[in-house]
């Protein structure tokens, strides 16, 4: 990731953390609370549930129109 992010990623916010840390996180809890992810995994595994998979199939399908 390091060649994608760049120099404003890499700030902190006003709470104190690194930028590109925080948006992944609000991400991860996002994508939990949709179900996409396991909300049961162990720290620091995202683990895709059956749900994030039909979502990412619908969504290539999309693509590919």
């Amino acid at each position: 990731m390091r060649k994608t992010l760049n120099g404003v990623d890499y700030e902190k916010t006003p709470s104190r953390k690194i930028r590109w840390e925080n948006t992944a996180e609000w991400e991860r809890n996002k994508m939990r609370a949709e179900k996409l992810i396991s909300s049961t995994s162990p720290r620091g595994i995202w683990e895709i549930t059956e749900n994030g998979r039909q979502y990412f199939a619908a969504w290539k399908a999309k693509l590919n129109r």
